[in-house]
This record gives structure tokens, C-alpha cells and sequence, in this order.
């Protein structure tokens, strides 16, 4: 049987049992009309929704710093969806947050404090403050390691120091009892629990005492000179120790007691560097925020600009007044120009009571302030 044959008979038959069936032809024939009426009623009856191209802002990969990449993270959380190309598709931008206020902070950070000489130094400071936590950790917990070792008086002394002359012209001390006293070594042992509650008279009339805080055998002079001293000059004494110790060299001394080659943090130099990194950080701060326009037009120009720059907090313009007013009414009225962002929400009834919680605060207090 040839090709053609083959063909003849298929369609007869085909032909033969849709003629025998005629409700099933009618059914094949009418189904695939009605779906396409459908279809062109619907087109007709609902109108197509145009949507435009979407431009999706790019998120920077990790490689690219882990600052950007947590920004693009939170920045497009949403994944908005924009008709206008965005300005990260420029080649060499990763971001399109670079106009943004955390990103104006991060690399004014970056320009004041970590290109600062001064700042860099911060690391130093950590590494004192170690050593000195790790001297106090050891004179606390493992005083016998110190035992022995001390502080001469005169190295803690101020560079003028004025003790010296007080107890040789108002005390009338000889001069070799100021120099044993001025160059006596304190032990730090005995500070291990912290200052001790004693007078000066209590240590220079009691040999057995002196010799735990000050041992010298040289002192026994010493005592005898300032032991018969009255109360009143001792006690001027006191105070004139008191004035003259330099508690910055005493901190950066102390942790020489257990290594003559490391030493404690330098409070003056930090004092400076810390002084010069908040002039620094004040320089930032723009504290005048007020500017004033003569006529409400260019008010509305002025804040669209800082709205588009994300500075603008907000317009006040005072009604019934003009630039050329001389008295201020009797009642001001005024109108409020504000972002729709930044302007509470009234579509929903807020609670009367107050609610003294955190996020309460901050929410609300954020939506008022905006860092510029």
C-alpha cells in the first residue's frame, strides 16, 4: 500500500467516525470558538496594564568593601523598581547610595579621622591601656611579683615642683632630710588593696611602718626630723605632696615596675589628640539651620532642592505678615511645609496613654529630626 493510500483511508476513517458522532464534532468544533470569543471579550472588557522597563538598582558584592555591601543590602531591601536608568549602572559606580547621608558620614570619617595622624595613633593607646590593665591585674591578684620593686618620690614630682623649697623655707627641714625623703622609693606592694588610711605622722613615727612602705635604712634621721614636727605642719606637708605629684607621670611610670621597657598610657599626649579630633568633628557640625526667604515661592524652590539632597526638615511660612512688617500681631499663623515621609501617618488612631518605650522614642523623634 502506498503513501497516498495510506492517507486516504486515515482521513475516511477520521471522516466516518466524526460523521457517526455528531455531537462530539459539533463539541471540537464550537470549544476552541468559544475560548478565542473569551479571550477577546476579556481583552475588550479589562484594558492591559503597561508597565514600563524596570531598572533595578545594583547591590555591591562584598569585594567591594563591607560597608557598601551592607548598604545595598538595606538601602534596596524593598528591590524597588525605577523607569530611568540609575546613576550605579555608570561604569565605575557600585552603588547608587553614594549622595546618601550615611555614605556623606562614612567617607567624612574617612577624610577627618582615619587619614588623621593624630587618630591613628589610637591604636598606640589601646596597647598602653592593655599594659596598664595588665599591671593593675597584677598588683591586685600577684602582689609578691612587685615585692621589691617601688617608685622614687621625685620621679612622680611636677617638672616645677615646689615641694622641695616648702619643707626647706616654711617646714625649715635640713636639706639632707629633704633629699632622703624626695629620693625615697615607695613600694607598690603595699597599695595592692588600694590607698591606705594613714597620716604622715603615723608613718614617720613609726619605724616598723615606714620600713613596709619606704625601706631605707638611711631614713631613721628621717624620722626623727619630721616626727617632731607638730600636726599643723605636717599636715601642710600632705598637701603640699599633694599638689606637686603628677599623677600623668605616675600612670605612665607605673607599669615600668614590671618592665623597665614598656610604659603606661601618656595622658597629656592622648588629652591633645582627643582635644584635636573633637575641634575636628565640631567642624563638622553645621549649626545654623535657619534660612530666611521673602516670599513663599522661593521657599517651595529652596525645599525641593534640600528635599532632593535629603536635608530639608522643614518650611514655616508666617501668614498675614509680610517681609516689610514692623509689629507682630496679636495671633501668628503660620503653615508647615515638611516632607510627606518625614510627616506622621493619619490613618490610624494613635493611643492616648503614653507609651515610655524605646522604640516609641526613637521612631517618633526620627521623624521629626533628620541628620543632614
Amino acid at each position: 500500500m502506498t503513501t497516498d493510500s495510506q492517507i486516504q483511508l486515515f482521513l475516511w476513517k477520521n471522516w466516518t467516525l466524526h460523521n457517526r458522532q455528531k455531537i462530539r464534532l459539533f463539541v471540537e468544533i464550537m470549544w476552541p470558538a468559544v475560548l478565542c470569543l473569551g479571550l477577546v471579550w476579556l481583552r475588550k472588557a479589562i484594558p492591559l496594564y503597561q508597565h514600563h522597563q524596570c531598572h533595578f538598582p545594583n547591590k555591591a558584592m562584598p569585594s567591594a568593601g563591607i560597608f557598601p555591601w551592607i548598604q545595598g543590602i538595606f538601602c534596596n531591601i524593598n528591590n524597588p523598581c525605577f523607569w530611568y536608568p540609575t546613576p550605579g549602572e555608570s561604569p565605575g559606580l557600585y552603588s547608587n547610595n553614594q549622595n546618601s547621608i550615611l555614605a556623606h558620614f562614612y567617607g567624612d570619617v574617612q577624610e577627618l579621622l582615619l587619614s588623621d595622624p593624630n587618630f591613628q595613633q589610637m591604636g598606640r593607646l589601646w596597647n598602653e591601656l592593655t599594659i596598664m590593665s595588665t599591671f593593675m591585674h597584677t598588683l591586685r591578684n600577684n602582689p609578691t611579683q612587685i615585692s621589691g620593686c617601688g617608685l622614687k618620690i621625685k620621679d612622680v614630682l611636677k617638672d616645677n615642683e615646689t615641694l622641695s623649697s616648702f619643707m626647706l623655707w616654711e617646714v625649715f627641714l635640713p636639706d639632707f632630710v629633704i633629699h632622703q625623703l624626695v629620693n625615697a622609693q615607695v613600694r607598690l606592694k603595699q597599695f595592692a588593696s588600694g590607698v591606705p588610711d594613714l597620716r604622715l605622722k603615723d608613718l614617720a613615727c613609726c619605724q616598723v611602718l615606714l620600713e613596709l612602705y619606704i625601706p631605707s635604712p638611711s631614713l631613721c634621721g628621717v624620722c626623727e626630723a619630721v616626727c617632731t614636727l607638730s600636726q599643723q605642719k605636717l599636715h601642710a606637708i600632705e598637701d603640699s605632696m599633694y599638689d606637686n605629684i603628677d599623677f600623668f607621670k605616675l600612670f605612665h611610670l607605673l607599669p615600668r615596675v614590671l618592665d623597665r621597657h614598656t610604659a603606661g598610657p601618656d595622658l597629656r599626649l592622648w588629652g591633645k589628640v582627643l582635644l584635636g579630633t573633637s575641634k575636628k568633628l565640631h567642624q563638622c557640625l553645621d549649626l545654623n539651620k535657619f534660612v530666611g526667604l521673602s516670599v513663599e515661592g522661593q521657599m517651595t524652590v529652596k525645599t525641593l532642592d534640600l528635599q532632593g539632597e535629603n536635608k530639608l526638615w522643614a518650611g514655616l511660612v508666617f501668614l498675614d505678615m509680610t517681609p516689610w512688617t514692623s509689629e507682630l500681631p496679636a495671633h501668628i499663623k503660620f503653615k508647615i511645609h515638611m516632607d510627606i515621609d518625614s510627616v506622621e501617618r493619619t490613618n490610624e488612631i494613635n493611643n492616648r496613654e503614653f507609651n515610655p518605650l524605646v522604640t516609641y522614642c526613637l521612631i517618633s523623634q526620627a521623624k521629626i529630626f533628620q541628620i543632614t
